[in-house]
């Protein structure tokens, strides 16, 4: 049980740093909605868990030359799919 908690905790961690740092990267052609923060919320546990690569596949693809937030998405999409793809799923 506190392990579910943990869980749940992290992805609402997630979904506020994403609405907070990252809301205009998430894609909504493919269902991330992120115009407000509850949206955010439900899209990163939703997309998030069900998608094979976690959040990184809903969000729009990163180009290292031309985003000046490189190195902080990546370790975002990054650290999601190891913690929740691989550890918790």
């Amino acid at each position: 049980m506190k392990f579910c908690v943990l869980g749940l905790i992290g992805l609402l961690l997630f979904g506020t740093i994403g609405y907070d740092k990252f809301k205009d990267y998430y894609d909504e052609s493919s269902g991330a909605y992120t115009s407000e923060f509850r949206y955010t919320i439900y899209t990163t546990i939703n997309k998030g868990l069900r998608s094979g690569g976690g959040i990184g596949d809903v969000m729009n693809p990163i180009n290292p030359t031309s985003n000046e937030n490189y190195w902080g998405e990546y370790f975002f999409e990054l650290c999601f799919f190891i913690l929740f793809n691989i550890l918790f799923i």
